[in-house]
């Protein structure tokens, strides 16, 4: 009855067809475009522009960002949200049910962006992500600890932080092969050594999979983690493809890829296989490079620095404090029952942020406030259990930066964790001060190292005059706009946004 129907998915609103009647259509990577039998065209999805002027068409294309059209007399017209406008004779249907991805989902400029979409080619976000994982030591760094014991330092983590963080969107599923892969040189000898500037052999990852390949099926992987001895390196880098005998693997990352300076007891590394795996999934460090920003100002007077981050990626600030501030008390609780107590440096709030789960797919647009007015009121749930409330605040500023605002709670991955030690010590470390609402800012058109994070109120040099949670009555003014926390219950935090008069 020439009517459309879509399936699949619909953030943006790209399976939201319109009704009528359509003689032709094409789907392009996040929009749609038809042709009606009047000759003139319907897109939907990333609303780019909206123009309802009348002209003609025969035939229309949809690409990747752009479409193009051939009108009557044969011309061709081709329009775009990044560049040129939509021509007359084409109409955007907006889903009224999500926000306005016009105006709170900058495209990013840079290949890897704080914006959207994500880039091609990376590790999916929702279902199942198969990550193979190889364990490569040296004959200069043997490692003295079998593989089974190496995983259970890092896997375990890794696995239940991403899927938590998902909201059971991804299902992570590690396969490892349980032995150690000998390299045939020291570790110095290969391209990827971050000893003595690397070296001059294969690259290190490349070795293992020709090292597996016999024995290891890399059909259906998504991802190549190697692993070294834990016990000799630390740190961790990510990376893009790789070939295998059954194909090219999308993603890869390496974990313990620096050295120490010398052998120390294995490390539990599953933040860092996460922040790795994040970026296999498309996210990029929100941290500074060298050179970004300056370096701080002294403390004021009969305080201290200390440094806060959110999330695995990096997003954090410094702030004074008491030295003495209980609320930075790190508890270490003996098996004799004696327990002590030192002050935590950083504070680690580890929940990811509500931005990066809205660029990955875990968040819907119902689930996002897009706030375009000069005031408006939102209660926030929060990040870390959000349910169906709304997890997020967002406030465009220009075509590539938003003010973000989300609910931080001492629960999910923000409540105190509980280190244990094999002398039977339990340390008790705070993630957050307090509870309260998180307000920073986006800018899609920055690249991994260049800040395109920022929490409110840092001047450009990564330090706050205090810390950066709003509590009830606390407000932030960024770029014009107050964000003040009005109220919060149990589970809630309501917050006002007032734009300056004359702004």
């Amino acid at each position: 009855d020439n009517t459309v129907t879509c399936w699949g998915e619909n953030s943006r609103g790209r399976t939201s067809a319109p009704e009528g009647q359509f003689i032709g259509i094409s789907a392009g990577l996040e929009h749609t475009c038809a042709l009606r039998h009047d000759q003139t065209v319907t897109c939907w999805g990333d609303p780019r522009n909206s123009q309802a002027e009348v002209g003609s068409f025969t035939a229309v294309s949809s690409g990747t960002r752009h479409t193009c059209g051939i009108r009557e007399n044969g011309e061709i017209s081709c329009w775009s949200g990044l560049a040129a406008p939509a021509p007359p004779g084409v109409t955007f249907v907006a889903d009224t049910d999500k926000a306005n991805p016009l105006e709170c989902r900058p495209y990013g400029l840079p290949a890897y962006s704080a914006g959207f979409p994500l880039p091609s080619g990376v590790v999916q976000s929702i279902g199942t992500a198969r990550v193979a994982v190889l364990f490569v030591d040296f004959p200069n760094a043997e490692a003295t600890h079998s593989t089974e014991e190496e995983a259970e330092l890092g896997l375990p983590y890794a696995e239940a932080y991403l899927e938590a963080s998902s909201y059971g969107h991804l299902d992570i599923e590690f396969v490892p092969l349980h032995r150690w892969l000998r390299a045939p040189r020291h570790y110095t000898y290969y391209q990827d050594s971050e000893a003595d500037g690397g070296g001059v052999g294969p690259p290190l990852d490349a070795l293992a999979v020709e090292l597996a390949d016999p024995e290891f099926d890399f059909s259906d992987i998504d991802a190549l983690m190697v692993v070294l001895p834990s016990s000799i390196f630390a740190g961790g880098t990510a990376a893009q493809s790789i070939s295998t005998d059954e194909g090219r693997i999308p993603r890869r990352t390496k974990i313990n890829a620096f050295p120490f300076d010398e052998r120390q007891d294995p490390y539990r590394w599953g933040n860092v296989a996460a922040h790795e795996l994040i970026h296999n999934l498309g996210l990029l460090d929100l941290y500074a490079s060298a050179g970004v920003v300056t370096d701080g100002s002294d403390a004021p007077l009969g305080k201290k620095w200390i440094t806060t981050r959110f999330g695995l990626m990096g997003l954090g600030v410094d702030f004074p404090t008491d030295p003495e501030d209980p609320e930075l008390e790190i508890s270490w609780l003996h098996p004799d029952g004696v327990e002590l107590i030192s002050l935590a440096t950083p504070l680690e709030a580890e929940e990811m942020l509500a931005w990066s789960r809205w660029q990955l797919e875990w968040l819907d647009s119902t689930q996002i406030s897009c706030i375009t007015e000069t005031e408006a009121t939102v209660t926030l749930s929060p990040v870390a259990e959000p349910g169906s409330g709304i997890a997020m605040a967002a406030i465009p500023l220009s075509g590539t930066e938003v003010i973000v605002v989300e609910s931080r709670r001492k629960i999910g991955y923000d409540k105190p964790r509980h280190e244990f030690f094999d002398d039977g010590v339990v340390a008790t470390v705070p993630a957050l001060l307090t509870e309260g609402v998180l307000v920073y800012t986006v800018d899609a058109s920055q690249a991994g190292g260049q800040l395109p994070m920022a929490i409110a109120g840092d001047p450009g040099n990564l330090q706050l005059d205090r810390y950066p949670i709003l509590a009830v009555g606390e407000s932030v003014t960024v770029r014009g706009y107050t964000i003040t926390v009005e109220s919060s219950t149990d589970n809630t935090h309501t917050v006002t946004v007032a734009k300056a008069t004359g702004d």
